[in-house]
């Protein structure tokens, strides 16, 4: 997807250089996919579509998601949650020496 955007950016004219993505956040990953395939399948439902650009895109689709897929499972796992005991103590301050505004 990253790839597409880069190629629209560049053929409207404007200068554009992508950031690599050092670690993708899945909401954003999925949301490059579903553009994706979204942009396939109305190209597929298209009466210029031909079947070997579509089944380029098609492959293209598949290998950007397996790519993803792969980079999601390869992150390394979240530090375990604190574990609480108790409930932690939380300091009242008596009424008469809260302040008034």
């Amino acid at each position: 997807a990253g790839e597409e955007r880069t190629a629209a950016a560049r053929a409207a004219g404007g200068d554009y250089t992508p950031r690599p993505v050092e670690k993708p956040m899945p909401p954003q990953v999925i949301h490059a996919l579903a553009g994706a395939r979204y942009r396939t399948r109305r190209y597929l439902e298209s009466p210029e579509a031909d079947d070997a650009t579509g089944l380029a895109l098609v492959e293209a689709a598949e290998q950007r998601e397996a790519d993803a897929a792969a980079r999601i499972a390869a992150r390394p796992p979240l530090p375990p949650l604190p574990e609480f005991h108790a409930a932690p103590e939380i300091p009242m301050i008596p009424p008469e020496q809260a302040r008034r505004a």
